[in-house]
């Protein structure tokens, strides 16, 4: 590094001298070659700046390795106190590798052991794999099984669930059903509901070809007017309403009847007293007026004693009509 930096002071004097040697041989020059000359002097400058640089990075390299080489000593000394640290440590490692090779050969012959037994398992593994096997067909089958069960199942469950819908569907067909009454029929006016044990017993098929049969029968006759039993109704309510207005008004008259009744058997029952009494006192006084005559009132209708009035009648067959 040394010898560098000498040769690169040598180089920059030598490059100084050039420079001054220019320097007068420019002066000299005449005005036409100032520019050429400019041009050298340029490039003569740039190589003494290189050369200054190229000094001061040698300078700074020589201080770089005066430091590398004393941090390269610190380290061998590091390195030699490292490799008695090493061998120190190495005789405790043979120590350990012995004491490990003796724990060595106590777990070699626990392997073999082990071996031996491993090899006794895997008799029987073999064994347990075979029946194993065969368990795993058997439930390979069960799991087939049990898949077409599966699908049978979700297919009763998509017709449970069809036969739902067409339940409900039915139902609320049937709720909006109303009985009409015909007039002349006796038909009950509500919707017979089966039970379970008619349900079971009915023939659907049979069922099925008799409602196909009645619906043809209904789609080719002529469809009924419902507005005539709607008209049949009023008219049947309003008489019904008249038959009882005329049965309260029956009833009223019966009871204004039969006090009239009551009134008329009390008149003629008080009538009929009254009419003994003056009869019994005519016959009394007749009798002192003519000294033994005879004479007495009598009814010309005894069930109606006030339509056809009494008579007097005497002994001399003298009649007065009252």
């Amino acid at each position: 590094m040394f010898i560098g930096y000498e040769c690169a002071a040598a180089a920059a004097e030598e490059v100084d001298k050039e420079v001054q040697k220019l320097h007068k041989q420019i002066m000299e020059i005449t005005e036409g070659r100032m520019k050429a000359a400019q041009k050298k002097l340029d490039v003569v400058n740039k190589k003494i700046d290189k050369t200054r640089q190229d000094a001061t990075r040698l300078r700074v390299a020589i201080k770089t390795a005066d430091r590398n080489a004393k941090k390269s000593r610190d380290k061998i000394s590091n390195m030699e106190e490292e490799i008695q640290t090493a061998e120190t440590n190495i005789i405790s490692l043979r120590k350990q590798t012995e004491q490990i090779e003796q724990e060595t050969k106590k777990i070699l012959d626990l392997f073999n052991i082990a071996c031996d037994k491993i090899k006794e398992h895997n008799a029987k593994q073999m064994d347990l794999k075979t029946k194993l096997d065969k368990l795993d067909q058997e439930e390979g089958k069960i799991k087939l099984e049990k898949l077409e069960f599966d699908q049978k199942l979700e297919a009763l469950d998509t017709h449970i669930k069809g036969i739902k819908s067409k339940q409900t569907n039915l139902k609320k067909s049937l709720s909006q059903l109303e009985m009409e009454e015909i007039p002349g029929e006796t038909s009950s006016m509500e919707l017979c509901k089966l039970t379970k044990d008619q349900l079971d017993q009915m023939d659907f098929k049979q069922h099925q070809y008799e409602t196909g049969l009645k619906e043809t029968e209904l789609a080719s006759t002529e469809k009924p007017n419902l507005a005539v039993i709607k008209e049949y109704k009023e008219k049947s309510s309003l008489y019904l309403a008249r038959v009882t207005e005329l049965m309260d008004v029956t009833a009223r008259r019966n009871e204004v009847r039969k006090l009239h009744n009551l009134c008329c058997e009390k008149r003629a029952t008080e009538f009929l007293g009254g009419f003994k009494i003056i009869t019994s006192k005519l016959k009394e006084m007749y009798q002192m007026i003519t000294l033994g005559g005879d004479a007495e009132l009598e009814l010309v209708d005894t069930l109606d004693p006030f339509h056809e009035g009494i008579v007097f009648s005497e002994t001399a067959n003298f009649l007065e009509e009252v």
